[in-house]
């Protein structure tokens, strides 16, 4: 795009966002719901987009980017006026005659940039709290995508203002040229890699960020549990999305005891859900690109090489479509387990016992989600003390992401910040602290100069504020 329009863009939000900030939660509220029914009567357009895109299947769309849009906009629409208030908080004795308060203030110029893998509601839902926040927004999406974009900007277009929200398509340059623009707040979903250069050049305007990124998401089975029922979660949240989602499981750790029982039922549970000929299978969603194909072909041939079996799949299908890959007998020293694998391979190692399954989880860096499946409480309680991840599914995966009250987001590299909800809210918002004094209560008495009296009351004031503890 035009590097004048980008600008021009930019100082129109610019001039605008003051008066942005003091919009009512009346007129915010009344805005979502306008985009809600229009979102709603758009819902077949927003599904023939995405198939268009990359061949994802009507249901799967409305199952993993309309409804958890509408669930979000019904969240906030319910919830906005109370997150608009001011919030009370407590204070001890010496603030006698004083209210303190958090007074949520909009950040100002938001700058949202979009992945291509859930690029309907990974636009919306941050477009949506971003507004709701009171802020103004450019949305950048990406350039893989570009009907589902269409569509968005035709939505977004008949709800709201061009100063309160405008669209900016274009290449990676696109993004440089906006990130070196001074916006008050970035808000970022993608690779880490890209999330670097995201941080990097926010700072040059100390700029606040939310970094939504990746990572290697466990899935550990432990032995207690039923291999059949984990297998059929594992494979449905493995492939959803053609293995395109940042938290999708991105290898197994299973019982060296347990290993040959599970392979099979990974192998079958694909079948069951795509059948045998899974090339002309409408349900099963393609690569977006030829070269994100071509480095999923890459990962496969790489394990092979290095002594996995490849129990089912491995080869490139009709167009950018990857048949659905269990790889046995992976080590940590494969490609497909050194970096995120954003498709759909499955890798499957052993462990000895938990304490060994807990050292092959924390060789890696701290994940976006770990999935547990167990029965046993004092597994529970031994993943989470001893592990870190962003969140955490136990005998579930991806359906934590659907809750629109569970905020979402990292831990160390796999992001920065957390979002859904009323957290959401707040990651938008400037949380400004407010004392307001009503008594005077006489502490001008401490103040300069100090004297050798008001030295040892001060010090009886501390050793009695000590008994109230």
């Amino acid at each position: 795009m035009d590097k004048s329009i980008i600008s021009e863009t930019f100082n129109s939000h610019l001039e605008h966002k003051y008066a942005q900030k003091k919009t009512s939660h009346e007129y915010r509220i009344k805005k979502l719901r306008d985009l809600k029914a229009i979102l709603l009567l758009n819902s077949q357009n927003i599904e023939e987009a995405l198939r268009k895109d990359f061949g994802k299947a009507p249901m799967e769309s409305a199952m993993t980017e309309v409804l958890p849009t509408i669930t979000s906009l019904n969240l906030t629409i319910k919830k906005l006026k109370k997150w608009m208030k001011l919030t009370k908080v407590s204070s001890s004795i010496l603030f006698f005659g004083s209210t303190n308060k958090y007074y949520y203030q909009a950040k100002g110029n938001v700058l949202i940039i979009g992945p291509w893998n859930y690029p309907f509601q990974l636009a919306l839902i941050p477009i949506i709290t971003s507004f709701s926040a009171g802020n103004t927004t450019i949305f950048k999406p990406s350039e893989f995508t570009p009907h589902i974009n269409k569509v968005i900007k035709a939505i977004c277009e008949q709800v709201f203002t061009d100063q309160e929200f405008s669209i900016i398509e274009g290449d990676a340059q696109t993004s440089q040229e906006l990130l070196d623009l001074p916006f008050d707040h970035i808000f970022f979903t993608g690779s880490g890699h890209v999330g670097k250069l995201v941080m990097e050049k926010a700072s040059k305007h100390l700029a606040s960020v939310t970094l939504e990124l990746g990572g290697k998401s466990p899935v550990l089975i432990a032995p207690d549990y039923d291999l059949s029922t984990a297998a059929k979660n594992i494979i449905w949240g493995k492939l959803v999305n053609g293995g395109q989602t940042c938290v999708a499981p991105d290898y197994v750790l299973i019982h060296k005891n347990q290993y040959k029982e599970l392979i099979p039922l990974l192998v079958q549970e694909i079948k069951n859900r795509y059948g045998d000929d899974i090339s002309s299978n409408e349900d099963y969603c393609q690569i977006i690109t030829p070269r994100h194909a071509a480095r999923l072909k890459a990962m496969v041939d790489d394990s092979r090489d290095a002594g996995a079996t490849i129990n089912c799949g491995g080869e490139v299908l009709v167009g950018n479509k990857i048949a659905p890959t269990i790889i046995g007998n992976a080590s940590n020293d494969m490609k497909v387990m050194s970096e995120e694998i954003f498709g759909p391979l499955l890798p499957v190692m052993t462990y000895k016992d938990m304490d060994h399954a807990v050292s092959l989880i924390n060789e890696h860096d701290n994940a976006l989600a770990l999935y547990l499946f167990t029965n046993s409480q004092g597994s529970i309680d031994k993943i989470l003390a001893e592990t870190n991840s962003g969140s955490v599914g136990i005998n579930e995966t991806l359906l934590h992401v659907g809750n629109a009250n569970l905020a979402f987001g990292g831990a160390g590299k796999s992001g920065l910040g957390r979002y859904h909800g009323r957290l959401g809210f707040v990651e938008f918002s400037n949380l400004r602290a407010v004392a307001h004094r009503k008594l005077a209560m006489g502490l001008d008495y401490f103040y300069p100069p100090y004297t050798d009296q008001k030295y040892r009351l001060l010090k009886k004031l501390i050793t009695s504020f000590n008994r109230f503890l």
